[in-house]
């Protein structure tokens, strides 16, 4: 869902006519929202991946009908507690198709907050992932500002001599 509203976002840029300075304003715009939406995700990644505990769980159930949307639901144990969470099978755990009711998963989770877990071993908060993608989004949204206005320079002025070549006949 989120990468069809990005998609449609970036589409209506392209189409949409702007003046140059709010084209440039627009285009920061994007890659703020593009970040503040991915910062929970990010956020909950980067605690897990540099305080997460680690343990097993049991595999309760799996949905493996669609690839993008595969989830599992385990259980585990932590300080005598036990927990039931649900997730994407991600690192360090088979594959959705291949796990078994009562397989070992592989859980990370947040020691103060253990209800904060993942069937990960290993978590990748992939921020500096973001942060490289979101420099190069703001160097293609520029460039792309100045190759649509010297597009409609030019489509300016091919037409401008046929416009006034037609007034003179």
């Amino acid at each position: 869902m989120l990468t069809i509203l990005f998609a449609a976002i970036l589409v209506g840029y392209i189409f949409i006519p702007l003046a140059k300075a709010p084209r440039y304003l627009l285009a920061l715009l994007i890659v703020v929202l593009f970040n503040v939406l991915m910062f929970p995700s990010v956020s909950r990644n980067l605690k897990l991946q540099n305080e997460g505990g680690h343990t097993a769980g049991v595999l309760i159930e799996k949905d493996c009908a669609t690839q993008n949307q595969q989830r599992v639901k385990y259980r585990f144990a932590v300080a005598g507690r036990e927990l039931v969470g649900e997730g994407r099978p991600g690192q360090g755990n088979k594959s959705c198709e291949a796990l078994q009711a009562g397989d070992q998963v592989f859980i990370t989770y947040l020691p103060g907050t253990p209800e904060v877990n993942v069937p990960e071993r290993a978590v990748d908060s992939w921020l500096k992932t973001g942060l490289v993608f979101s420099a190069l989004l703001v160097f293609l949204l520029a460039w792309m500002n100045k190759a649509q206005a010297e597009f409609r320079q030019r489509k300016r002025a091919s037409l401008a001599p046929q416009d006034a070549g037609a007034s003179e006949e």
